[in-house]
């Protein structure tokens, strides 16, 4: 479950982090116009929060239990219908399948080593490593 728990504490911190920010630095009118941009860019990190734990999971593990069989053949199944550009109107989807695409180069240019969908490539390329994805 590490996954999880981890993503959530940097989730929570960081929703803490942006509003705080918000209502420290803006005037209290500027309100009714920064909640949607933050609520946007919310849910787009959610999202890709989402698709990068999925796809941990989607992965296995080595343990082949009724819990990683499920993940991997029902949950994952829908990822794609689930984080739908169209359904759920952010480009989440599309930047998790960017750095998928990034991990399947023989070699990541030196431009796109910042990239970050919810996480950085970094930790893509960890979970592709330690599970075989």
């Amino acid at each position: 479950m590490e996954p999880l728990e981890a993503t959530a504490i940097v989730s929570a911190q960081l929703q803490i982090g942006m509003v705080l920010q918000v209502r420290l630095n803006r005037p209290a009118e500027h309100l009714d116009s920064d909640a949607p941009t933050v609520n946007r860019f919310l849910i787009n990190n959610m999202l890709g929060y989402g698709l990068f734990v999925g796809w941990h999971y989607s992965c296995g593990s080595r343990y082949d239990s009724e819990f990683w069989r499920y993940a991997r053949e029902r949950a994952w199944a829908g990822h794609r219908e689930a984080a739908d550009p169209e359904v759920v109107d952010c480009a989440a989807l599309e930047k998790f399948e960017d750095m998928i695409d990034l991990l399947n180069q023989p070699v990541i240019d030196k431009a796109d080593w910042h990239r970050m969908c919810a996480v950085p490539l970094t930790s893509y390329a960890q979970i592709s490593q330690g599970l075989g994805c």
